[in-house]
């Protein structure tokens, strides 16, 4: 038929992925062939207009392995070399950008106008045949040049804002038309919410809950108005300071021991700023470590005597035990003779 063009069966590929070396730049032909497998799937899927595809640093990380550092500087050279073009950076975290594939968008969009242009000219020429035996030839050529400079003027950027337009009014896309090995998008959201992790419950017998009601009563003895706490809250602070701060227990009843104790300037000043575990962590208005002071200044009181560790049943006596004494002994059922 006069005028008919086939269209190609396939996409023309950027002349800047042919010069890549398959060995040395197997990264980037691999990721090359990502996007273009993210752009069918978009398309046939109609989520998008032939030639563009979402995409995001976690669904490259996700899908191709990639650490962040390798996706962002592979993203950065695809757009240095006008591979892909971003066409709206998402703001929001979890979504993701929209991109263009140069060679395959702008191709479509050049044969669309060719299509509008010869539209225009054919009509156009009709009508200034018309128009010529009836004596309006100025007219009707001025019509045509106004079509075609129309037509050739309109911008890059005005067609794509037409195709994402276009493309809110498209339907919904159904699982069943997803073509087998096609990646997932990842803005696809999960109507499952997240399970919360049940909080630890401490038993009142536990080290940190006893520790809880003891700093209560020295607190007690110092501010009589203060209120009960909830001692899940401050065994959860106890339980901080020895599982994630990795201090000793003893190291830790030695430094409250001192606090409500100890008869020197800086205990007294700590006896009335520590009201709860929580205030034996963090730092200091000078940047210290807090608990570390803390230990610091105890060690350094000539006045008071650091009370001695729990020395093991083992290391006071000669006896031979067996292991069943041992095991008496490990759960407090021997006492030390």
């Amino acid at each position: 038929m006069p005028g008919y063009k086939e269209k190609q069966p396939f996409y023309k590929t950027n002349s800047e992925i042919l010069k890549l070396d398959p060995i040395t730049d197997k990264d980037l032909i691999i990721f090359n062939h990502y996007i273009s497998r993210k752009e069918n799937f978009q398309r046939l899927s109609e989520e998008l207009p032939k030639g563009l595809f979402r995409i995001s640093y976690t669904s490259i990380i996700k899908d191709l392995g990639f650490s962040r550092w390798k996706a962002q500087n592979i993203m950065k050279y695809f757009e240095s070399k006008n591979i892909i073009e971003c066409i709206e950076k998402s703001t929001k975290k979890g979504i993701e950008s929209l991109y263009a594939y140069t060679s395959v968008y702008y191709d479509e969009t050049s044969e669309n106008d060719n299509t509008n242009c010869n539209t225009n000219n054919n009509t156009n020429d009709n009508t200034n045949l018309y128009s010529i035996s009836n004596g309006l030839e100025g007219v009707d050529n001025t019509n045509c040049n106004t079509n075609n400079s129309t037509n050739h003027n309109t911008s890059k950027k005005e067609l794509l804002k037409r195709d994402i337009k276009k493309n809110s009014t498209m339907s919904d896309f159904k699982k069943s038309d997803v073509p087998p090995g096609a990646f997932k998008s990842d803005n696809k959201k999960t109507t499952s919410s997240k399970r919360k992790k049940p909080k630890k419950v401490f038993e009142e017998s536990s080290i940190e809950y006893q520790l809880s009601k003891e700093l209560y009563q020295y607190v007690l003895e110092e501010k009589p108005k203060t209120r009960k706490p909830d001692f899940q809250k401050w065994s959860k602070d106890f339980d901080l300071i020895l599982r994630k701060d990795e201090r000793s227990l003893e190291d830790l009843k030695n430094v409250i021991d001192w606090i409500f104790n100890g008869n020197s300037n800086n205990s007294n000043f700590w006896k009335r700023n520590i009201s709860s575990p929580g205030a034996l962590r963090g730092t200091t208005k000078n940047g210290a470590d807090k608990f570390a002071e803390i230990y610091s200044q105890m060690e350094n009181d000539n006045s008071y005597t650091l009370k001695q560790a729990n020395k093991s049943y083992l290391e006071d006596t000669d006896v031979d035990l067996s292991i069943e004494d041992i095991i008496k002994i490990n759960l407090g059922e021997t006492n030390n003779q």
